[in-house]
Order: C-alpha cells, then sequence, then structure tokens
C-alpha cells in the first residue's frame, strides 16, 4: 500500500512546476521500502516522465527529471542487491537466540535458515519447484478470470499505437504495452501474488494518467472501444457476469486446490531445508 500510495503522489505532482523536483527523492523512498519497488510500479514513473518530456516538447528540464529518476532507480538497485551490509549473524540458530529474547512469537530455525542462509542454487531450485506448483497454474488461473479486462487493454492499446501520429507517441504506447513484463522477475522469484495486481495497477494508472492529460492517440482508441459497447451492449453485460462467477465464485475452489499443491511443495522444501540445516550447522 505504501508503494502504491507513493506512486499515485508523485504522478500527482509530476505537473507542479517546483514539487516534481521531489519525485527522485520519492523514487529513492519507494525503493528503500522495498526493492521490488522497480519491478512493480516505478514503470509508472518512468512512463509518465517520458510522456511529460514528450508533451513539453523535450525540454532540458523534464529529461534531467527522467534521468535523475531512473539513475537513482539503477544505481539503488546494484546497491541494496551487492552492497548492502551483511545479516550480523552467522547462524540461523543465533538469529533464533537473539529474537527469542525479544519477543513471544514462535520462531523456526528453518525458516530463518531458508531466507538468509541457504545458498542461491538450492534456494532457486525451491523457487522453481514453487513457480511450477503454484504461480504458473495461479497465473493461468488469473489470466482465465481477467480474460475480458486483459482483451479491452489490447485492443485499446493497439488500437492508440496505430492513431499515433509520431514515432514518441508509438513508442509512450509501446511502452505502456510491455509495461507488464517488468515483473517477470518477481514472477520467477514468486513473490506471491504481487506481481499480478501490480500488472493491472500499473495498467489502468497508465491509462487514466494519459488520458487525463488529453493524450490523442489513447484518447481516440478509449472512444473507439466506448462506442463498440454501446452498440453491443449484451456482450458488455456478459463481460460483467463473466468477470462476476470467476471472482466471486470459481476463483476460491480453483485457488483452494492450487494451494494445496503449493503447500505440499512448500513443505517438502522446508524438509529438505531442515536437512541441509543439519548438515549446516
Amino acid at each position: 500500500m505504501y508503494l502504491i500510495l507513493i506512486t499515485v503522489l508523485m504522478v500527482w505532482i509530476v505537473r507542479h512546476k517546483y514539487l516534481k523536483w521531489l519525485i527522485p527523492g520519492l523514487c529513492f523512498a519507494a525503493i528503500a521500502i522495498y526493492q521490488g519497488y522497480i519491478m512493480l510500479y516505478m514503470p509508472v514513473i518512468v512512463i509518465v516522465l517520458f510522456y511529460e518530456f514528450y508533451k513539453n516538447k523535450f525540454k532540458w528540464n523534464y529529461l534531467v527529471l527522467l534521468v535523475s529518476t531512473v539513475g537513482i532507480g539503477a544505481l539503488l538497485s546494484v546497491y541494496f542487491q551487492y552492497f548492502t551490509p551483511g545479516f550480523g549473524f552467522q547462524h540461523a540458530e543465533t538469529v533464533v537466540e537473539y529474537l527469542a529474547a525479544r519477543t513471544d512469537f514462535k520462531l523456526s530455525e528453518t525458516m530463518i535458515f531458508t531466507e538468509y542462509y541457504i545458498n542461491v542454487v538450492d534456494f532457486f531450485s525451491y523457487q522453481i519447484q514453487i513457480v511450477k506448483a503454484f504461480a504458473v497454474p495461479y497465473t493461468i488461473c488469473v489470466l482465465t478470470m481477467t480474460l475480458p479486462v486483459i482483451t479491452v487493454f489490447v485492443v485499446v492499446w493497439v488500437s492508440a499505437f496505430l492513431n499515433a501520429k509520431d514515432r514518441a507517441s508509438k513508442f509512450i504506447i509501446l511502452l505502456c504495452m510491455v509495461a507488464p513484463l517488468m515483473t517477470v522477475p518477481i514472477f520467477i522469484g514468486n513473490d506471491w501474488d504481487r506481481w499480478i495486481s501490480a500488472v493491472f495497477i500499473t495498467q489502468f494508472a497508465l491509462a487514466i494518467y494519459l488520458m487525463d492529460s488529453g493524450f490523442d492517440c489513447l484518447l481516440r482508441a478509449a472512444g473507439k472501444i466506448s462506442a463498440y459497447f454501446v452498440l453491443h451492449k449484451t456482450l458488455f453485460v456478459f463481460m460483467l457476469l463473466y468477470l462476476s462467477v470467476f471472482m466471486f465464485s470459481l476463483s476460491r475452489f480453483l485457488f483452494a486446490i492450487l494451494q494445496q499443491s503449493a503447500a505440499d511443495v512448500y513443505y517438502a522444501m522446508l524438509e529438505e531445508a531442515r536437512s541441509l540445516l543439519e548438515n549446516n550447522p
């Protein structure tokens, strides 16, 4: 929620003469809160800044703002990934002993070992298992449930791309279309279901901002899809029913099956991690 609020704040101040210079600092704060911000919501502000750079006839101040924001994101990503201080404890057992004196929560040495001490090869193999057992089926289900929304976005973006008058406009629309690909690392890393919500929030945020800014090619594309549904009201009602049935009925059944499958893999992963922990005290 903090990441979304920070993103909304940046989008809100981007047109302000002075406040827009707070964007690099806000971007810094968002990445400091959660490194995955770069792959979740940062595409929104980067595309918005590029659009403002284009809309304001490529003025140097918007270029500086765009480059500084992207630069901060890149530098912080490298820093947090490779240069942050170590965890401070040599073994998972030491962490448990330290925390046990400070909390009444039940602590799992195996979980702490899996999160912070397991080697990259073993951790990645576990992640791939969970991706196969949960992330892929889950994503297929969600994509099926939201197919009408995805279809509308595809039609609107493609139509806007074809209606764009210049290369810069086409490039902006292309960036909007491929923005969901930024979440692929989050998907592989199995950052649970954050990537799904980020995809749709990003798409809606970009569409709303660009239309509110008067982006002509997108406004015409949205007008065409709106006119189409006015002429085909039955199809629109069917889409709403389709979304309702999947979201509020079948989703519970599908997710229950997937969660059990993921749980089996997860517990097997913990057993393997427990064995590794015993062999690497």
